[in-house]
């Protein structure tokens, strides 16, 4: 650094600064000494970044060390209310704590709380990094000044501005699903969600499921069932109809559906869940990890943080998270079955 210092005439600290997007220079001088630095083929030192990024996280100045979970529910209190929060936050706050961060909840909807009171309140505070969690349906408009914080968003909820996200593998969680559920013995597997939660992750489950059908057996090929008219009559008409074998969804009342048209849970017909957290009555399915997802979203802010970042990303990346399946009570190996009926 000391050389390139030279050749720019600037001191080491400038040089330091400039390689680290420091904010304290103009933009123009850091581009310029970057500039340099490139052409004079200077490359850091991977070890060296990594320690001085963590010294610079474990002391902070002027309150970097806080990175604050975003919550924009009518209720302030709902968010607690969805499992899928509560384990992004865990998560979140478990890897901000082996980082040497503080994470705290702020909600945009408290009595009286506008964009522009949070703006203030959060630069008062020295918040460095903004987490946004998954929004409420239909999303509102949030507009932060965001090139005062290093940003991720969890999940597709948050449509503008573009963020960097940490996110559930959906492809990967429906194909969990699909296969698991084909070596218990299940041959016609069928898809039945809401609309809007498709929408809601920019159509990845029909997208993932979808990709299955097409290379198994048109025998065993289910149409989807998706819709707005999300009830027990609705499902009741498609489920007759194609007489799937099992069901992916995402609402544990399909399997109360099920039976209540007279079929039993697992023996005739599977149900399995794309989200199982272990709350849903037993139901096997895909653990999302949600916590997993959490911490992924806090290492996104904070490589920000590091690296003097800020603002909406000119070419925003997404992390994603697989799952696992769960075998609950409410699938069954048919192919163990036969076998001990042979």
């Amino acid at each position: 650094m000391q050389v390139v210092a030279e050749k720019a005439g600037v001191s080491s600290m400038t040089v330091s600064r400039a390689l680290r997007n420091h904010p304290s220079l103009p933009e123009s001088t850091r581009r310029r000494i970057q500039k340099i630095a490139a052409e004079m083929g200077y490359r850091p030192n991977p070890m060296v970044s990594t320690l001085m990024a963590q010294l610079r996280g474990v002391r902070p100045q002027g309150g970097v060390a806080t990175i604050c979970f975003v919550t924009a529910y009518p209720d302030p209190a709902h968010w607690k209310d969805l499992s899928l929060n509560v384990h992004a936050f865990k998560g979140a706050q478990m890897r901000a704590d082996e980082l040497g961060y503080d994470m705290e909840h702020f909600c945009l909807t408290e009595p009286g709380m506008t964009d522009q009171r949070a703006n203030k309140i959060l630069r008062a505070r020295g918040v460095a990094g903004l987490i946004i969690a998954p929004l409420p349906v239909p999303p509102p408009q949030i507009d932060l000044t965001w090139d005062w914080f290093a940003c991720a968003a969890i999940g597709y909820s948050m449509k503008a501005p573009v963020l960097h996200r940490a996110v559930n593998d959906q492809l990967a969680t429906v194909s969990t699903a699909y296969r698991s559920l084909g070596e218990l013995g299940y041959r016609r597997i069928g898809l039945a969600i809401r609309a809007s939660d498709d929408e809601r992750v920019n159509r990845r489950w029909v997208a993932g499921f979808s990709a299955e059908q097409f290379y198994a057996p048109a025998s065993e090929r289910v149409p989807i069932m998706m819709t707005n008219d999300w009830r027990k009559g609705t499902f009741s008409k498609w489920f007759h109809k194609h007489r799937p074998d099992a069901v992916l969804c995402l609402d544990s009342a399909v399997k109360n559906w099920v039976e209540e048209e007279g079929f039993s849970v697992p023996k005739e017909v599977g149900v399995a869940s794309l989200h199982s957290d272990g709350s849903d009555i037993g139901l096997s399915g895909v653990a999302q990890h949600y916590e997993r997802v959490g911490a992924l979203a806090l290492d996104l802010v904070v490589e920000q943080i590091h690296k003097n970042e800020r603002g909406i990303p000119e070419a925003p990346k997404v992390v994603m998270a697989g799952g696992e399946w769960i075998m609950g009570n409410s699938t069954i190996s048919h192919i163990r079955e036969r076998t001990v009926k042979a």
